[in-house]
């Protein structure tokens, strides 16, 4: 048992070791923790002024988490334990639905309502000039890689390959409204 969140959990991810895992609750928190003890070894604070959190994932290696909020990007560093590392805010002209990293940990998915995939450059995440503006009074310079549209398609979730080919699992949606005719 889990215990912790003063409400629903909306978001659940295995860390890649298997030891831990990351929870999120409308309660605007994340929390770490021990599969094992059931403790909750860590507690995030939701940075961002939008609200409540879209997506998270970890990176391959373990040491970063990345936390979707609204239109932009919180990383936290595990190693460090620390505050956020970078916040980025209006990357994305929707809300994000699913992010993921590459095999290598060089390029992050940001997957959104209008049915685009956007691939990231992390270093540029990392370090950025106005790296941790709470307040996102200045745009951060990200560089985005590459981005496509799905064919109606909202991405719910991504997934890298040993060989860093991408699966994408989305819902086809005919009758969406947001549809461009």
């Amino acid at each position: 048992i889990f215990a912790g969140h003063l409400s629903d959990v909306e978001l659940v991810d295995f860390h890649p070791n298997s030891l831990y895992l990351i929870t999120s609750a409308n309660d605007k928190t994340i929390r770490l923790w021990a599969i094992k003890t059931g403790e909750c070894v860590r507690i995030f604070v939701n940075y961002s002024n939008c609200g409540y959190i879209d997506c998270l994932c970890f990176s391959n290696s373990g040491k970063l988490l990345a936390v979707g909020v609204d239109r932009g990007i919180i990383v936290y560093d595990l190693v460090k334990m620390g505050d956020p590392v970078s916040i980025v805010s209006n990357l994305t002209n929707k809300s994000i639905t699913s992010m993921s990293f590459d095999n290598d940990d060089n390029v992050i998915t940001a997957c959104t309502e209008d049915y685009k995939v956007c691939f990231y450059d992390v270093e540029s995440i990392l370090n950025s000039e106005d790296n941790l503006m709470i307040d996102n009074e200045k745009e951060k310079k990200v560089d985005l890689i590459y981005s496509y549209m799905t064919k109606k398609t909202t991405v719910l979730s991504t997934k890298f390959t040993n060989t860093n080919v991408m699966l994408i699992l989305g819902r086809f949606d005919d009758n969406d409204p947001k549809i461009f005719m």
